[in-house]
């Protein structure tokens, strides 16, 4: 039974460690600014992009754009880093590094 336990356990703690790693299309910028400086940047700079949403947490924020059908955009604004967690191109890449 307990081999089964520590088995069970490294496994998790493997599948925990992959959540960490960074995806190959996503991007992570560091930043000094205030989380409120780095929102009104991108709400500002992506406004163009589509409908925005923001959701605020205690330690940041999540701006999710959305254009069409196909998968929002979705920036994690936590600072002092900044990361783009889904697939973007070199266009938003740049504006969002301008905003850190």
């Amino acid at each position: 039974m307990a081999r089964i336990l520590v088995g069970f356990l490294v496994t998790a703690s493997a599948a925990g460690a992959q959540d960490v790693a960074e995806l190959p299309y996503q991007r992570s910028y560091q930043t000094t600014k205030t989380i409120a400086a780095v929102q009104t940047c991108l709400v500002d700079g992506l406004s163009d992009l589509g409908e925005q949403t923001l959701m605020t947490m205690m330690d940041g924020a999540i701006l999710m754009i959305r254009e069409g059908q196909g998968p929002p955009l979705l920036i994690e604004i936590a600072p002092p880093k900044v990361k783009i967690t889904t697939r973007s191109n070199s266009d938003v890449q740049a504006r969002v590094g301008r905003c850190t």
